[in-house]
């Protein structure tokens, strides 16, 4: 039937009734459950249970407990054995990692640094280049909210990657600062695999020359 007549008309869609808040309301309802019948229905009857779930745009801790319980009465809970992941893409991820770890069971996370840019800088994601002052995943605090995530995750000894644009956006750059930062997963688009495995492989490389004994004697790599 489309959008447009079950959507409620948004000003600025990529920051209002999405995501977890979607999941939580009784007019979204009847669709979440057609939603977790069928991740059930991958899990359980294909059998395909390497199958996690994530959920996105959560805006606080309490908000993705309300998720996880939803999720516990379909058998799709950390209660019942499903891992459980949270798109850390909004401040209040980062700066709550911790409560957001502990009400919602999780097992790790994965930044999205499309949304982060468009709600750390207060910028719609639809529009970045209709703004004067350019910012993008590379701006001063986009990166210290990575680097806080990725250091809230490992305190903890949970997973945590990267699933949005910035390292196929800027592959020469943005690896190599979530690989300094410890990050532990990246997800690229095909046309940029190459190039960020090879980044990836030069940065990893030269870490372990900086960690080598023989760094101090002139230790080097040459990729």
């Amino acid at each position: 039937m489309g959008g447009r007549i079950l959507e409620p008309q948004e000003e600025n869609p990529m920051i209002a009734w999405r995501g977890a808040s979607r999941y939580v309301d009784d007019q979204f309802s009847v669709a979440f459950d057609m939603e977790c019948d069928a991740l059930r229905m991958v899990r359980q009857t294909f059998g395909l249970d390497n199958l996690q779930l994530m959920v996105p745009f959560c805006r606080t801790p309490e908000e993705g407990e309300r998720v996880v319980s939803l999720l516990d009465q379909h058998g799709l809970s950390p209660q019942a054995g499903v891992p459980l992941y949270l798109m850390v893409e909004l401040p209040s991820n980062v700066i709550e990692a911790d409560r957001f770890i502990q009400r919602m069971h999780l097992s790790g996370g994965s930044i999205g640094s499309n949304d982060l840019v468009q709600t750390v800088y207060a910028v719609s994601r639809d529009d970045l280049q209709r703004y004067e002052t350019p910012v993008d995943a590379r701006s001063p605090a986009v990166k210290a909210m990575i680097a806080h995530a990725v250091s809230a995750f490992k305190a903890r000894d949970l997973e945590i990657g990267i699933c949005g644009q910035a390292p196929s956006d800027y592959p020469d750059e943005v690896p190599r600062f979530i690989i300094g930062c410890g990050i532990t997963s990246i997800s690229v688009t095909p046309d940029t695999v190459v190039v960020v495995r090879r980044n990836v492989a030069a940065t990893e490389a030269e870490a372990e020359c900086e960690d080598h004994p023989a760094v101090k004697a002139g230790c080097r790599h040459d990729g």
